[in-house]
């Protein structure tokens, strides 16, 4: 799963409270919880290199570089008008295999 980390404990909030970041912590301890095999934060933001830095890291999950890549097998492919279901997934065909890569923008 991709998450980011723009905030480290606290969350960071929209104006007018339309939004905002979750903190990286609350995000790696939901994760935990919800039995997610691989966390990776992408989006990395000032509270959290300020985190990094002092020697703090998160709970769970693992930090993404610039540059690095990647690949996301799927377990199943669906045809367009399909919709996913338990019984999908025995129909499952062949995995197959996508590339993600994070640009150097921060």
């Amino acid at each position: 799963m991709f998450a980011e980390a723009a905030g480290w404990k606290q969350p960071i909030r929209f104006a007018a409270g339309v939004g905002g970041h979750m903190a990286a912590i609350a995000v790696a301890r939901a994760a935990q919880r919800a039995h997610v095999k691989r966390l990776v934060f992408a989006h990395i933001g000032r509270p959290t290199l300020r985190a990094l830095a002092a020697g703090f890291r998160p709970p769970f999950g693992e930090l993404a570089h610039d540059g690095q890549v990647f690949y996301v097998r799927t377990r199943m492919r669906l045809r367009p008008g399909e919709s996913f279901s338990a019984s999908s997934q025995q129909k499952a065909r062949t995995p197959r295999s996508h590339a993600c890569a994070l640009s150097g923008e921060r």
